[in-house]
């Protein structure tokens, strides 16, 4: 079965004749919209009877929540241990009402089968075993559109056109792809490399390198 899309906004868009004489002609454009996305319906897994997550780069749509398809559904980094240099993700627990924690690694699919009492979050150099949520971040811009220029000036027609957008999140693959361990057959490094740990009580974000993947700089 499939799913049910949504897509909402507001567009706008204006010309201004700025000049308009028999030999020069000077107009300005301006375009741009606001738009929001929405999953209403998760599609079906004919197999399994259930919802079927939907993955789209690091976005993923899971559970009974009304959400974009450009939301973020990711695990949180927090950070660099200062003494073993390992990169740190938070995991969340469900502390029930018997006292038991119960670690979760999915938040809305946890969500769905479970009742929440109370929320405690710790740290973890295992990527594994942090928590995939939302993190209140969408790939949608604010406002987005174009802007551009028509300048008529005897007989020679100049135009320019430029795209522009306000707000929204990306994932820098690029930069991710520079900021590795140094494993055989990587890419270079970026510049910021220079600022990882490097010994036991250096504060930095950029975890320290590795010849393996044992919670160094891969997964940053």
């Amino acid at each position: 079965m499939t799913g049910a899309l949504v897509n909402k906004g507001v567009e706008f868009s204006l010309t201004a004749h700025l000049l308009n004489k028999k030999d020069y002609k000077f107009d300005f454009r301006l375009n741009g919209g606001y738009y929001k996305n929405e999953m209403t319906k998760m599609p079906i897994d004919e197999t399994t009877g259930m919802e079927k997550p939907i993955r789209n780069s690091v976005h993923i749509m899971v559970g009974q929540k009304v959400i974009s398809l450009y939301d973020f559904y990711i695990r949180e980094y927090a950070g660099v241990d200062p003494e073993t240099g390992f990169a740190l993700y938070n995991q969340y627990y469900n502390v029930k009402a018997n006292g038991e924690r119960e670690l979760i690694t999915d938040m809305e699919t946890y969500k769905s089968k479970n009742t929440i009492n109370k929320l405690e979050v710790e740290q973890t150099s295992d990527w594994d075993k942090a928590t995939k949520k939302f993190v209140d971040k969408s790939g949608i811009p604010a406002l987005q559109g174009g802007f551009g220029f028509d300048l008529y000036a005897k007989g020679i027609t100049l135009n320019a056109t430029f795209s522009y957008g306000i707000g929204g999140y990306g994932y820098d693959y690029n930069y991710a792809a520079i900021m590795h361990s140094g494993t055989s057959g990587s890419y270079n490094w970026h510049k910021d490399i220079e600022g990882r740990w490097q010994k036991p009580g250096d504060i930095t974000n950029i975890p320290s390198l590795s010849n393996d993947y044992g919670g160094g700089a891969d997964g940053y």
